[in-house]
């Protein structure tokens, strides 16, 4: 499949154009790049920089992360799309393009899909999922989490999340891949700017014990963003 890179000026344009429209902006940084339960880099913690353009239940968006230790860079620039399921249900389902620029460069074509049950905020239940073109797999993140209003400006969510993997990552194991649990803080200032702050631990299972010799990881996140 063609990559969409060339396409994302387009649909910008094409977003911005429209009546009623949301921006997006966020900046941060991690401590190690960790994703499906493994250190994607091995090296030193990664920066990310992302933009994205709503319009409606439509989004365009675009990340890029840069590690800070080694010779990596990673976009991922796609489209989701919010399902209309009323109040107490949110869905999404989408499309992005994952380009590597690294020692073996890589690129992936990824469909994925998300749905939150919202009648409690103390209690959230998530399910999402990512196929993988490259693989022909799947991976699947189950997921609590908890939102507590601390203040007007301060919100605490502990969350835990099962990954499974599907010949998504590897086709070793099937099952079981990694545990994760953590806890974020999100403080709410002034013209809708935002901060971040995740603490979190990866427990390795399955896939990860047979497939990455790092084992349990843990790391941290800070991230600075915007909604305009």
């Amino acid at each position: 499949m063609k990559s969409p890179l060339p396409l994302l000026p387009l649909i910008l344009f094409t977003c911005a154009s429209q009546a009623d429209t949301g921006y997006w902006l966020d900046l941060g940084w991690d401590s190690q790049y960790v994703s499906e339960g493994r250190d994607n880099i091995g090296r030193g913690g990664v920066w990310w920089g992302g933009a994205a353009v709503s319009v409606d239940s439509l989004t365009a968006y675009a990340t890029l992360a840069r590690a800070d230790s080694e010779f990596f860079s990673e976009w991922n620039i796609g489209l989701e799309y919010e399902l209309p399921l009323g109040d107490d249900w949110r869905g999404s389902v989408g499309y992005q393009r994952v380009e590597i620029v690294a020692d073996e460069p890589f690129s992936d074509n990824e469909w994925f899909a998300s749905l939150a049950w919202w009648l409690e905020p103390r209690l959230v239940p998530v399910v999402a999922y990512t196929y993988s073109s490259d693989s022909a797999g799947y991976f699947v993140e189950l997921s609590l989490y908890s939102h507590w209003q601390l203040t007007e400006s301060l919100e605490l969510t502990p969350f835990v999340t099962q990954g499974l993997d599907y010949q998504y990552m590897t086709e070793l194991h099937s099952g079981r891949n990694h545990l994760q649990w953590g806890v974020k803080a999100i403080w709410t200032l002034d013209d809708g700017w935002s901060t971040t702050l995740q603490l979190a631990h990866s427990e390795a299972q399955g896939d990860v014990i047979l497939d990455d010799e790092e084992g349990d990881l843990n790391f941290i996140s800070l991230h600075l963003s915007r909604d305009f």
